[in-house]
């Protein structure tokens, strides 16, 4: 049985990862999530929620 090379070699230097410049982006503007009414959201959830029992419902029966 041969012996084989191993997987890693170690350098005799060390290198340095190359750095990139680095920017601050400005502040981001609020997303449009955050507009909508949060009461419009829960009843949108009711709805689907309700809509979901009903399907549910009409698939037992």
């Amino acid at each position: 049985m041969s012996k084989t090379q191993p997987l890693i070699t170690a350098t005799a230097t060390p290198v340095a990862p190359p750095t990139a410049p680095v920017t601050i982006a400005p502040a981001a503007p609020q997303p449009v999530l955050n507009a909508i009414p949060m009461p419009l959201c829960w009843g949108l959830v009711l709805v689907s929620a309700a809509i979901l029992i009903i399907e549910i419902w009409n698939y037992i029966s």
